[in-house]
Formats: structure tokens, sequence, C-alpha cells
């Protein structure tokens, strides 16, 4: 090997390493003042703290932005005859908000039915409550499917527990709104064990 090494060194003519100059000062001033000419420097702006009055007015419109809205008075729930569903059970809230736009409900109807479709039943209940509470007999008609043990055994629903009460007071509500298939629902789930 070392013969090998010998051989390489005597055909390899060394090239010497020049150390590392520093540049020439003249040189480097030179580089800095034409630098200085193409780059004007901008001025710095020392840091001011806000007025107090500016600050003020500031933290008064974050308060304003960040606080809730003032709830809107409550429209007198309508009557429902229906028995009152165990004190431990979901039920139709009581309360029915304003009526909403028919586009509003055409749209929350649809968002429930396609996550239906895709078997998030619990969020597909909330787009439905909105609209039935909005003044939908059909979104309530679909709110008690949300709760009948039938339509979830149909969709093949797991860890969405079916609830019987719940299911008649919403299918009650959505024939107390003139949706006719409510009553056969609703007689098809008092039929049923």
């Amino acid at each position: 090997m070392e013969l090998a090494e010998q051989v390489l060194a005597a055909q390899l003519s060394p090239e010497p390493v020049a150390p590392f100059a520093e540049p020439e000062a003249p040189r480097l001033e030179l580089a800095e003042q034409v630098l200085a000419a193409q780059l004007p420097p901008e001025p710095i702006a020392p840091f001011a703290e806000p007025e107090a009055p500016r600050l003020e007015a500031a933290e008064r419109a974050l308060a304003a932005a960040v606080t809730p809205p003032t709830p809107t008075p409550v429209v007198p729930p309508v009557a429902v005859p229906a028995p009152a569903p165990p004190a431990s059970a979901p039920q139709a809230p009581a309360a029915v908000s304003p009526p909403l736009p028919a586009a509003t409900i055409e749209l929350l109807l649809r968002r429930g039915e396609d996550l239906m479709r895709i078997g998030d039943v619990s969020a597909a209940r909330r787009f439905f409550e909105r609209a039935a509470n909005g003044g939908s007999g059909l979104a309530a008609l679909h709110a008690g499917g949300t709760y009948d043990p039938r339509v979830l055994h149909a969709l093949g629903a797991r860890g969405i527990p079916p609830d019987r009460a719940a299911a008649l007071a919403w299918y009650r509500r959505a024939g107390a709104m003139g949706v006719a298939e409510a009553q056969a629902r609703i007689a098809a789930l008092e039929a049923s064990p």
C-alpha cells in the first residue's frame, strides 16, 4: 500500500495553497462606498408608544367586536298537543325562533340531508332542528327521524341511541305544522315494540 501511495504522490504535483489574504483596506472602503451609493439608507423611525386616547379607543373597538350581540326577544311557543316526554329525554324545544327565509330553510334541509347520507346523524339533527325552529314542518319531520329507532336502524347508524319520545315529539310538531306524513310515522312508531 505504501508503494502505491508513493507512486501516486510522485505522479501528482502538489499545488501550493495560498493563504487567505484580507482585502486591502482601501479596496474594502471603495466597495462599501459603491454599495452605499447603490442602496440609499432608509431611515428607521424610533418606536413610539401609542397615545393613551388612541389605545383606549382601540381597546373599546376590540371589546365591542368580541362582545356577543344582545339576544333577540323570544317569540311565544307554538302550542303542540303532545304529552311531555320524560325529563331525561331530549325533547323538541318549547320556544320557536322567528321564521327563517325559505332559502335559508332550504339550505339547512339540504345540508341535513347530505349529512344523513354520509351517516352523521347528530350533525344532521342540528340542521333539521334549526330549520324546524325557523318554521319548517318538513324539517321537524326529519328531526324526528334522527331520533326514530326505525330510521336509525335503516341507516345502519351506530353510536347514536334512538329516542322514541323525542321522535314522537318532533313528529307531532311536524303534524301540527301540516305535514301529512307525520301522522303515518307517529302511528308506525306507536305500533312498533
